[in-house]
């Protein structure tokens, strides 16, 4: 009988994608093989699969892996244009957000009795933040890694934007940025300008603008992803906010720097809940219906409240805040968090509730409502990731199937050099250990590991690392493997990135407004700190350069998880 895989590759990676496909051998590998080999992209990306389908874990979880990982493959042609499809997306939502703006402020009573959760969510909101008052957000200000709306992201290194020669920065934010800076010395003085004390700043240290700029990045191999690049003075303030928020939540339970809580309660088999274009559909009316309306008030000056695409005029924002900004992951979770446990209180039921951004996590018994409560102030409801009955859950991340973990993996760049060639590797290996049984690896993936090893090019595969959970610093290597790929993996690789000489004042000014006092006080002991949180240098976003680390002492700690 003839094998109904055929072995035909256009390219050299499409070899382990078919060993991928050959060694599952079941009808959806087939029919992911069959899609990716004729060129039908588009199609591959858009596979669903239907937990309900199924009746076995392990059939499941090896159809799951086989259809998720591609879907954010760089290398797939798809035919689409990325950047116009999250284009049109961005329009959607602003539509659907001006029609939400028009019927809050039109007065009309919202259905479903989402006007009492509004209510009972503003009284949890008021409570978590208390009275506004800027010495609560200013010591949060900071900046992030990335570009701002007058700083490309290989220019945007932090020592540049504390010296920026004009800083860009919103009419209205203005006043509360001024402020900030008046008051930080060193800041001053890094800028040239020779402070004892407050000072009051001329206007030609900011550049006024109208707001932020719309930018695309990539997402998955069906669409990307807009964010709004903010100008350097509002982004300094909205991490301020951001900060408090989450420092707020944390007494609430919802801790905003761990996914744990969500993927633990997911794996327990609470229902998980999904939105889509949660970021892009908080409306501005909705902000001022739940917050205070002095902290509504303060977010409303240093936000963006325009946005210019592509250079055009700018235009009046829809939505209150966008991927980009600051505080907006900080907000959306606020505000979900506060309506589910509203509908949880409602129902006298005193069960957990966890949200990660637009992850949110209840009990199945609470789930439909919440679901009603959110669609019913606005929200839209992602059916495909929304799991309230069945065996299927997934949270930030993670999958699971009846509590037990069948998370897939994602292929997600071309391989083209020595770091993509190893994360590849090393993905291939953790699909094959979720796959198969404690403590060995899935054999039928044996293949796929061994078409892959055949694209290694000379000194790809001269490192190792011991642990399958840490960075790719070398490839996954175990003490059953191939004598000669153990010999060769004695030495330990690292990307180390680009870097330029930083300018000192900027970053000794930085590092005084965080961290000029620390000390014991229970003891007494009291220093002043002037240690740098960098070596004199500061990384430039493009651009970087491989080298080796030191060799380690013991290289296998898992040599029991052999090819079963």
């Amino acid at each position: 009988m003839q094998n109904r895989f055929s072995p035909y590759t256009v390219s050299p990676f499409s070899e382990v994608y078919f060993a991928v496909c050959k060694g599952i051998s079941t009808p959806r590998a087939l029919t992911a093989w069959l899609l990716y080999q004729s060129g039908e992209h588009e199609q591959l990306a858009g596979l669903d699969i239907q937990p309900v389908h199924y009746c076995s874990e392990a059939t499941f979880k090896a159809d799951y892996a086989v259809t998720e990982y591609l879907k954010k493959y760089t290398g797939l042609n798809t035919g689409l244009d990325l950047r116009e499809v999250a284009l049109g997306k961005f329009n959607q939502s602003e539509l659907r957000c001006s029609s939400w703006n028009k019927l809050i402020k039109s007065g009309v009573p919202l259905k479903g009795g989402a006007d009492s959760t509004i209510l009972s969510a503003k009284r949890k909101i008021a409570s978590l933040l208390g009275p506004f008052h800027y010495g609560k957000v200013i010591d949060g200000c900071r900046w992030g890694p990335g570009a701002t709306a007058s700083l490309a992201a290989a220019e945007a290194t932090l020592d540049n934007k504390i010296l920026e020669r004009e800083l860009s920065v919103t009419l209205h934010a203005l006043p509360f940025f001024k402020a900030v800076m008046s008051s930080d010395i060193h800041w001053l003085r890094a800028r040239g300008i020779p402070a004892d004390g407050p000072t009051s700043l001329v206007s030609n240290e900011f550049k006024i603008v109208e707001g932020g700029r719309l930018a695309v990045v990539p997402k998955n191999a069906k669409t990307d992803r807009t964010i709004l690049v903010e100008p350097t003075g509002n982004l300094f303030l909205q991490f301020g906010v951001g900060s408090f928020i989450r420092a707020r939540l944390r007494t609430v339970g919802i801790d905003l720097n761990s996914q744990d809580l969500n993927r633990g309660l997911a794996g327990q088999g609470y229902a998980t809940i999904d939105l889509k274009a949660a970021s892009d559909t908080v409306y501005r009316e909705l902000v001022y219906q739940l917050l205070p309306l002095d902290w509504a008030f303060y977010l409303d000056c240093i936000r963006s409240k325009r946005f210019t695409r592509n250079g055009q005029d700018y235009t009046e924002l829809q939505k209150f805040s966008s991927m980009g900004n600051g505080f907006t992951f900080e907000l959306e979770s606020m505000i979900f968090w506060a309506i589910a446990r509203s509908v949880l209180d409602s129902q006298a039921v005193c069960d957990c509730v966890s949200v990660f951004g637009d992850d949110i996590v209840v009990p199945v018994g609470s789930a439909l409502e919440v679901c009603n409560q959110l669609e019913a102030v606005g929200f839209e409801l992602n059916h495909d990731k929304t799991f309230i009955e069945g065996p299927f859950r997934e949270s930030c991340g993670s999958h699971w199937w009846e509590g037990r973990d069948v998370t897939p993996v994602y292929q997600k760049e071309m391989v083209t050099n020595k770091a993509e060639f190893i994360r590849c590797y090393n993905r291939l290996i953790r699909l094959s250990l979720r796959l198969g049984k404690p403590g060995f690896r899935d054999s039928r993936l044996h293949s796929a590991v061994s078409a892959h090893l055949r694209l290694a090019r000379k000194g790809w595969t001269d490192c190792a690392q011991p642990d399958s959970n840490g960075p790719d610093d070398g490839l996954l290597v175990f003490a059953s493997d191939p004598p000669e790929l153990q010999r060769a993996a004695s030495r330990q690789w690292r990307q180390r990135p680009k870097l330029r000489k930083a300018q000192h004042e900027a970053l000794l000014a930085y590092t005084l407004r965080f961290n000029a006092f620390t000390g014991n006080e229970s003891r007494g002991v009291c220093d002043w700190v002037f240690t740098l949180p960098h070596d004199g240098h500061v990384s430039v976003r493009s651009g970087g350069a491989y080298c080796y680390g030191r060799r380690r002492r013991s290289l296998w700690s898992m040599s029991d998880a052999t090819w079963d």
